[in-house]
Protein backbone atom coordinates (compact mmCIF):
# COMPACT_ATOMS: atom_id res chain seq x y z
CA UNK A 1 0.00 0.00 0.00
CA UNK A 2 1.07 3.16 -0.79
CA UNK A 3 3.05 4.24 3.16
CA UNK A 4 1.09 7.61 4.05
CA UNK A 5 2.81 8.00 6.74
CA UNK A 6 5.93 7.56 5.38
CA UNK A 7 5.20 10.43 2.94
CA UNK A 8 3.50 12.86 5.71
CA UNK A 9 6.92 12.00 7.69
CA UNK A 10 9.00 13.19 5.02
CA UNK A 11 6.81 16.40 4.68
CA UNK A 12 7.42 17.28 8.29
CA UNK A 13 11.45 16.49 7.90
CA UNK A 14 11.38 19.20 4.79
CA UNK A 15 9.36 21.83 7.06
CA UNK A 16 11.91 21.44 10.10
CA UNK A 17 14.35 23.16 8.04
CA UNK A 18 12.29 26.33 7.10
CA UNK A 19 11.72 26.30 10.53
CA UNK A 20 15.37 26.74 11.53
CA UNK A 21 14.94 29.50 8.90
CA UNK A 22 12.30 31.48 10.69
CA UNK A 23 13.61 31.40 14.50
CA UNK A 24 17.37 32.46 13.32
CA UNK A 25 17.92 36.20 14.93
CA UNK A 26 17.67 38.97 12.53
CA UNK A 27 21.40 39.83 12.64
CA UNK A 28 21.96 36.18 11.12
CA UNK A 29 23.56 36.97 7.45
CA UNK A 30 22.74 35.08 4.21
CA UNK A 31 26.36 33.22 4.49
CA UNK A 32 26.12 32.62 7.99
CA UNK A 33 27.06 28.90 9.00
CA UNK A 34 23.22 28.50 10.48
CA UNK A 35 21.43 29.29 7.51
CA UNK A 36 23.73 26.85 5.05
CA UNK A 37 23.05 24.52 7.84
CA UNK A 38 19.55 25.07 7.75
CA UNK A 39 19.58 25.49 3.88
CA UNK A 40 21.24 22.12 3.64
CA UNK A 41 18.74 20.67 5.67
CA UNK A 42 16.22 21.31 4.07
CA UNK A 43 17.48 20.25 0.20
CA UNK A 44 18.84 16.72 1.85
CA UNK A 45 15.26 16.31 3.79
CA UNK A 46 13.66 17.27 -0.09
CA UNK A 47 16.11 14.84 -1.61
CA UNK A 48 15.14 12.12 0.09
CA UNK A 49 11.65 12.48 0.59
CA UNK A 50 11.48 12.95 -3.55
CA UNK A 51 13.12 9.94 -3.66
CA UNK A 52 10.49 7.58 -1.76
CA UNK A 53 8.98 5.56 -4.77
CA UNK A 54 5.35 5.69 -3.74
CA UNK A 55 5.63 10.35 -3.89
CA UNK A 56 5.76 9.78 -7.78
CA UNK A 57 2.85 7.59 -7.75
CA UNK A 58 0.27 10.24 -6.06
CA UNK A 59 -1.67 11.39 -8.30
CA UNK A 60 -1.99 15.53 -8.04
CA UNK A 61 0.03 15.88 -5.15
CA UNK A 62 3.02 14.33 -7.28
CA UNK A 63 2.92 17.40 -9.04
CA UNK A 64 3.14 19.77 -5.84
CA UNK A 65 6.04 17.73 -4.33
CA UNK A 66 7.54 18.35 -7.67
CA UNK A 67 7.82 22.16 -6.99
CA UNK A 68 8.61 21.60 -3.10
CA UNK A 69 11.64 20.20 -4.56
CA UNK A 70 12.60 22.93 -6.98
CA UNK A 71 12.44 25.37 -3.92
CA UNK A 72 14.66 23.35 -1.75
CA UNK A 73 17.29 22.75 -4.57
CA UNK A 74 16.96 26.52 -6.10
CA UNK A 75 17.30 27.55 -2.00
CA UNK A 76 20.38 25.61 -1.32
CA UNK A 77 22.00 26.57 -5.24
CA UNK A 78 21.23 30.22 -4.49
CA UNK A 79 22.46 30.36 -1.00
CA UNK A 80 25.66 28.47 -2.23
CA UNK A 81 26.60 31.01 -4.66
CA UNK A 82 26.12 33.82 -2.00
CA UNK A 83 28.64 31.69 -0.07
CA UNK A 84 30.98 31.78 -3.42
CA UNK A 85 30.67 35.39 -3.45
CA UNK A 86 31.21 36.66 0.09
CA UNK A 87 34.03 33.52 0.07
CA UNK A 88 35.99 35.74 -2.50
CA UNK A 89 34.59 39.18 -0.86
CA UNK A 90 36.81 38.26 2.56
CA UNK A 91 39.67 37.20 0.27
CA UNK A 92 39.48 40.52 -1.56
CA UNK A 93 39.07 42.65 1.26
CA UNK A 94 36.52 44.84 -0.76
CA UNK A 95 36.24 48.82 0.23
CA UNK A 96 33.05 48.86 -1.33
CA UNK A 97 29.94 48.33 0.62
CA UNK A 98 29.96 44.58 1.44
CA UNK A 99 26.86 42.90 1.52
CA UNK A 100 27.93 39.87 2.99
CA UNK A 101 28.18 42.18 5.99
CA UNK A 102 24.31 44.24 5.05
CA UNK A 103 21.85 41.25 3.86
CA UNK A 104 20.72 39.23 6.96
CA UNK A 105 17.73 36.73 6.87
CA UNK A 106 15.40 39.56 7.03
CA UNK A 107 16.86 41.30 3.93
CA UNK A 108 14.72 41.61 1.20
CA UNK A 109 15.82 39.02 -1.05
CA UNK A 110 15.28 40.42 -4.33
CA UNK A 111 18.04 43.25 -3.15
CA UNK A 112 20.07 40.70 -2.01
CA UNK A 113 20.29 39.14 -5.49
CA UNK A 114 20.69 42.56 -6.74
CA UNK A 115 24.03 43.47 -4.79
CA UNK A 116 25.40 39.85 -4.58
CA UNK A 117 25.56 40.45 -8.34
CA UNK A 118 27.06 43.62 -8.27
CA UNK A 119 29.42 42.59 -5.97
CA UNK A 120 30.83 39.46 -7.68
CA UNK A 121 30.74 40.66 -11.03
CA UNK A 122 31.95 44.58 -10.93
CA UNK A 123 33.96 44.07 -7.41
CA UNK A 124 35.31 40.31 -7.62
CA UNK A 125 35.65 39.95 -11.21
CA UNK A 126 34.15 37.04 -11.95
CA UNK A 127 30.42 36.28 -12.80
CA UNK A 128 28.47 34.37 -10.12
CA UNK A 129 25.54 32.54 -10.50
CA UNK A 130 23.97 34.17 -7.66
CA UNK A 131 21.81 36.81 -9.75
CA UNK A 132 20.54 33.41 -12.02
CA UNK A 133 19.88 31.03 -8.90
CA UNK A 134 18.00 33.57 -6.92
CA UNK A 135 15.74 34.36 -9.79
CA UNK A 136 15.59 30.68 -9.91
CA UNK A 137 14.54 30.52 -6.48
CA UNK A 138 11.63 32.97 -6.89
CA UNK A 139 10.33 31.64 -10.06
CA UNK A 140 10.17 28.08 -8.42
CA UNK A 141 7.43 30.04 -5.75
CA UNK A 142 5.49 31.18 -8.72
CA UNK A 143 5.72 27.04 -9.64
CA UNK A 144 4.49 25.92 -6.06
CA UNK A 145 1.78 28.68 -6.20
CA UNK A 146 0.57 27.53 -9.88
CA UNK A 147 0.59 23.86 -8.44
CA UNK A 148 -1.44 24.20 -5.72
CA UNK A 149 -3.91 26.09 -7.04
CA UNK A 150 -4.42 23.84 -9.99
CA UNK A 151 -3.94 20.20 -8.52
CA UNK A 152 -5.24 21.18 -4.58
CA UNK A 153 -7.72 23.88 -5.83
CA UNK A 154 -6.08 27.20 -3.44
CA UNK A 155 -2.99 28.98 -3.17
CA UNK A 156 -0.59 27.76 -0.58
CA UNK A 157 1.71 30.85 -0.19
CA UNK A 158 0.98 34.33 0.48
CA UNK A 159 3.86 36.19 -0.81
CA UNK A 160 3.34 34.50 -4.42
CA UNK A 161 1.17 33.67 -7.17
CA UNK A 162 1.88 32.14 -10.58
CA UNK A 163 1.94 34.92 -11.58
CA UNK A 164 4.29 36.93 -9.41
CA UNK A 165 6.37 37.09 -6.24
CA UNK A 166 5.87 39.68 -3.89
CA UNK A 167 9.32 40.91 -2.63
CA UNK A 168 10.18 39.50 1.09
CA UNK A 169 12.84 38.40 3.23
CA UNK A 170 14.04 35.13 3.24
CA UNK A 171 12.72 34.42 6.90
CA UNK A 172 9.08 35.42 5.66
CA UNK A 173 9.42 33.35 2.28
CA UNK A 174 10.20 30.21 4.79
CA UNK A 175 7.74 31.33 7.11
CA UNK A 176 5.40 31.46 4.41
CA UNK A 177 6.59 27.94 3.27
CA UNK A 178 6.28 26.59 6.40
CA UNK A 179 2.30 26.81 6.23
CA UNK A 180 1.98 25.91 2.77
CA UNK A 181 3.56 22.48 4.25
CA UNK A 182 0.99 22.51 7.01
CA UNK A 183 -1.96 22.56 4.40
CA UNK A 184 -0.32 20.63 1.85
CA UNK A 185 -0.05 17.88 4.39
CA UNK A 186 -3.96 18.16 5.87
CA UNK A 187 -5.03 17.61 2.13
CA UNK A 188 -3.08 15.06 1.68
CA UNK A 189 -4.18 13.19 4.81
CA UNK A 190 -7.19 13.57 4.09
CA UNK A 191 -7.21 12.94 0.88
CA UNK A 192 -5.08 9.62 0.87
CA UNK A 193 -5.47 8.61 4.86
CA UNK A 194 -6.82 4.88 4.65
CA UNK A 195 -5.90 3.56 1.03
CA UNK A 196 -5.34 -0.03 0.63
CA UNK A 197 -2.95 -1.42 -2.29
CA UNK A 198 -3.60 -4.05 -4.39
CA UNK A 199 -3.65 -4.99 -8.36
CA UNK A 200 -5.54 -5.49 -11.53
CA UNK A 201 -3.55 -7.45 -13.39
CA UNK A 202 -0.16 -5.11 -13.77
CA UNK A 203 -1.80 -1.97 -12.77
CA UNK A 204 -1.44 -0.67 -9.91
CA UNK A 205 -4.97 -0.16 -7.86
CA UNK A 206 -5.59 1.64 -4.42
CA UNK A 207 -8.84 1.89 -2.73
CA UNK A 208 -9.77 4.17 0.09
CA UNK A 209 -12.19 2.37 3.32
CA UNK A 210 -14.45 4.90 2.56
CA UNK A 211 -15.35 5.06 -0.96
CA UNK A 212 -18.82 4.18 -2.83
CA UNK A 213 -19.45 0.75 -4.38
CA UNK A 214 -19.94 2.88 -7.58
CA UNK A 215 -16.55 4.83 -7.30
CA UNK A 216 -15.00 1.51 -6.93
CA UNK A 217 -16.52 -0.33 -9.55
CA UNK A 218 -15.52 3.00 -11.80
CA UNK A 219 -11.98 2.84 -10.53
CA UNK A 220 -11.68 -0.87 -11.07
CA UNK A 221 -13.12 -0.31 -14.93
CA UNK A 222 -10.20 2.43 -15.39
CA UNK A 223 -7.65 -0.08 -14.22
CA UNK A 224 -8.92 -3.24 -16.22
CA UNK A 225 -8.82 -1.22 -19.51
CA UNK A 226 -5.49 -0.14 -19.10
CA UNK A 227 -4.26 -3.50 -18.19
CA UNK A 228 -6.02 -4.61 -21.02
CA UNK A 229 -4.29 -2.59 -23.18
CA UNK A 230 -0.92 -3.97 -21.94
CA UNK A 231 -2.27 -7.48 -23.07
CA UNK A 232 -3.56 -5.69 -26.21
CA UNK A 233 -0.26 -4.16 -27.36
CA UNK A 234 2.41 -5.52 -25.56
CA UNK A 235 3.72 -4.89 -22.24
CA UNK A 236 4.93 -1.15 -21.56
CA UNK A 237 7.37 -0.79 -18.88
CA UNK A 238 6.23 3.03 -18.99
CA UNK A 239 2.91 2.49 -18.33
CA UNK A 240 3.47 -0.31 -15.75
CA UNK A 241 6.08 2.07 -13.71
CA UNK A 242 3.75 4.89 -13.74
CA UNK A 243 0.32 4.32 -13.94
CA UNK A 244 -1.77 3.78 -10.22
CA UNK A 245 -5.35 4.32 -10.15
CA UNK A 246 -7.38 5.05 -6.91
CA UNK A 247 -10.68 5.02 -5.77
CA UNK A 248 -11.04 7.40 -3.32
CA UNK A 249 -13.90 9.06 -0.88
CA UNK A 250 -15.55 11.06 -3.22
CA UNK A 251 -13.19 11.10 -6.61
CA UNK A 252 -11.35 8.62 -8.95
CA UNK A 253 -7.76 9.38 -9.64
CA UNK A 254 -5.71 7.92 -12.29
CA UNK A 255 -1.97 8.86 -12.49
CA UNK A 256 0.06 8.84 -15.29
CA UNK A 257 3.29 10.92 -14.04
CA UNK A 258 4.52 13.02 -16.81
CA UNK A 259 2.07 12.71 -18.72
CA UNK A 260 -0.71 13.59 -16.41
CA UNK A 261 -3.66 12.95 -14.18
CA UNK A 262 -7.05 12.29 -14.35
CA UNK A 263 -9.99 12.87 -12.22
CA UNK A 264 -13.34 11.50 -11.96
CA UNK A 265 -15.65 13.38 -9.93
CA UNK A 266 -20.10 12.37 -9.47
CA UNK A 267 -22.01 13.39 -11.55
CA UNK A 268 -20.23 12.64 -13.43
CA UNK A 269 -17.21 15.37 -14.43
CA UNK A 270 -13.56 14.39 -15.86
CA UNK A 271 -11.17 16.59 -15.57
CA UNK A 272 -7.58 15.87 -17.62
CA UNK A 273 -4.58 17.81 -16.35
CA UNK A 274 -2.00 16.98 -18.73
CA UNK A 275 1.56 18.19 -19.52
CA UNK A 276 2.01 18.02 -23.12
CA UNK A 277 -0.52 20.38 -25.64
CA UNK A 278 -0.31 17.76 -27.93
CA UNK A 279 -1.78 15.15 -25.95
CA UNK A 280 -4.58 17.56 -24.95
CA UNK A 281 -5.57 18.16 -28.66
CA UNK A 282 -6.06 14.64 -28.86
CA UNK A 283 -7.93 13.44 -26.10
CA UNK A 284 -9.96 16.71 -27.02
CA UNK A 285 -10.55 15.32 -30.18
CA UNK A 286 -11.09 11.83 -29.53
CA UNK A 287 -14.29 13.43 -27.40
CA UNK A 288 -15.72 15.35 -29.62
CA UNK A 289 -15.91 12.92 -32.47
CA UNK A 290 -18.14 10.63 -29.89
CA UNK A 291 -20.10 13.88 -29.19
CA UNK A 292 -18.86 14.94 -25.72
CA UNK A 293 -18.70 18.38 -24.58
CA UNK A 294 -15.31 19.50 -23.34
CA UNK A 295 -14.37 22.87 -22.37
CA UNK A 296 -10.69 24.04 -21.24
CA UNK A 297 -9.27 24.34 -17.70
CA UNK A 298 -5.60 25.19 -16.32
CA UNK A 299 -3.20 22.70 -17.75
CA UNK A 300 -6.06 20.31 -19.73
CA UNK A 301 -9.98 20.45 -20.29
CA UNK A 302 -12.98 18.94 -18.75
CA UNK A 303 -15.55 16.30 -19.92
CA UNK A 304 -18.79 16.94 -18.40
CA UNK A 305 -21.07 13.86 -19.29
CA UNK A 306 -24.67 12.38 -18.41
CA UNK A 307 -24.67 9.24 -15.82
CA UNK A 308 -25.54 6.94 -18.01
CA UNK A 309 -22.60 7.52 -20.80
CA UNK A 310 -19.64 7.91 -18.01
CA UNK A 311 -18.14 4.58 -18.51
CA UNK A 312 -17.74 5.51 -22.53
CA UNK A 313 -15.94 8.58 -21.12
CA UNK A 314 -13.24 6.31 -18.94
CA UNK A 315 -13.21 3.80 -21.79
CA UNK A 316 -11.40 7.22 -24.04
CA UNK A 317 -9.88 9.18 -21.08
CA UNK A 318 -7.96 5.65 -20.64
CA UNK A 319 -6.09 6.42 -23.96
CA UNK A 320 -4.07 9.14 -22.45
CA UNK A 321 -1.21 6.90 -21.63
CA UNK A 322 -1.33 5.48 -25.68
CA UNK A 323 -1.69 9.22 -27.00
CA UNK A 324 1.41 10.73 -24.81
CA UNK A 325 3.81 7.82 -25.78
CA UNK A 326 1.94 8.08 -30.03
CA UNK A 327 3.14 12.02 -29.22
CA UNK A 328 6.46 11.10 -28.27
CA UNK A 329 7.62 9.27 -30.80
CA UNK A 330 5.67 10.93 -34.03
CA UNK A 331 7.01 14.20 -35.45
CA UNK A 332 3.42 14.95 -36.83
CA UNK A 333 0.88 15.61 -34.25
CA UNK A 334 -2.03 14.55 -36.99
CA UNK A 335 -0.07 11.04 -37.05
CA UNK A 336 0.22 10.42 -33.08
CA UNK A 337 -4.01 11.14 -33.42
CA UNK A 338 -4.82 8.54 -36.15
CA UNK A 339 -2.49 6.36 -34.34
CA UNK A 340 -3.98 6.64 -30.99
CA UNK A 341 -7.59 6.94 -32.62
CA UNK A 342 -6.75 3.37 -34.24
CA UNK A 343 -5.64 1.85 -31.20
CA UNK A 344 -8.86 2.79 -29.71
CA UNK A 345 -10.81 1.29 -32.35
CA UNK A 346 -8.68 -1.81 -31.28
CA UNK A 347 -9.06 -2.04 -28.36
CA UNK A 348 -12.64 -1.26 -27.94
CA UNK A 349 -12.64 -4.35 -30.34
CA UNK A 350 -10.68 -6.58 -27.70
CA UNK A 351 -13.01 -5.45 -24.33
CA UNK A 352 -15.97 -6.40 -26.17
CA UNK A 353 -14.71 -10.07 -27.06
Amino acid sequence: MVDVNKIYGGLVDVAEGFLEITILPGYESLDSERVIEAVDRIFESAKRFYGLKDVALVPLFNKVFDGLFDVAYHLKRFVDEVAVVCDGARRRRIEVINPCLVHTVDSVVEDAVRDFAMVGEQVLGFLSEVEEMGGMFLYSLTKLSSACITYLGENCLRHATPDQVSPASLRAYAQDLLAAMGLIRAKFRGMYQGVRRSKVGSIRFYEHLGTTVELSGLARRIATILNKQLETFGPSRWLQEVASVYALKDVVVAGFREAGDIVVKPRWIIDFYLTLEEDVDIMKRLFDERGFRTEPIAYGFRVTTPPGDVREAVKIACMLPIAHTANLAKRDIEEAYKATKSMLELLEAKLEE
